[in-house]
């Protein structure tokens, strides 16, 4: 699969899921239809039942969301998504990011991706300064992720140091 169509085409968790079954990735592993949920609550209800006295496994069981396509597990807790919705966009940009780091893309095929237009639009330019490299997606977000680390430690020592010079004009008043 490439890159684009994966952007493309993969839009539900059915998708999803076998894109990283399929790629041995694991950034889906938390996620269940109902059936798996079904068969995973009823593993826990059998450990539960040896150590949990019976209105804890009902508060437990009461607590399970119901009526959604998709399950995802969080710390033995479930929440209900459906296809599309936010949680959904967070893990396909999270296998997006895996598969560009591990370099799981097919590779296109040039006669596919080649654009005759574009030849059109090439002429002899004398000039010797090479084409700007894009960047990826995951490259763009991942700088902008540092960026915003950045950006939040330095508010952070700011308003340390602003809290520092209060404290220091507080005891100098006493």
């Amino acid at each position: 699969m490439t890159r684009d169509c994966f952007i493309e085409d993969v839009n539900t968790w059915d998708e999803l899921i076998n894109v990283c079954r399929e790629n041995d990735i694991n950034e889906c592993c938390d996620v269940y239809t109902d059936d798996d949920r079904n068969a995973e609550i009823d593993e826990d209800l059998e450990d539960m039942s040896r150590t949990e006295g019976w209105r804890d496994v009902l508060g437990w069981l009461e607590n399970i969301p119901t009526g959604y396509d998709y399950y995802i597990r969080y710390d033995n807790e479930w929440d209900g998504t459906d296809d599309g919705d936010y949680l959904f966009t967070q893990y396909k940009e999270r296998v997006l990011l895996r598969m560009d780091g591990d370099g799981l893309w097919d590779e296109e095929n040039v006669e596919d991706t080649f654009d005759e237009d574009l030849l059109d639009d090439i002429t002899d330019d004398e000039s010797d300064t090479p084409f700007e490299e894009s960047i990826s997606v995951s490259e763009f977000i991942i700088g902008s992720e540092e960026a915003i680390r950045t950006i939040m430690s330095q508010k952070v020592i700011e308003e340390q140091e602003k809290d520092i010079i209060f404290q220091e004009i507080m005891a100098s008043d006493i």
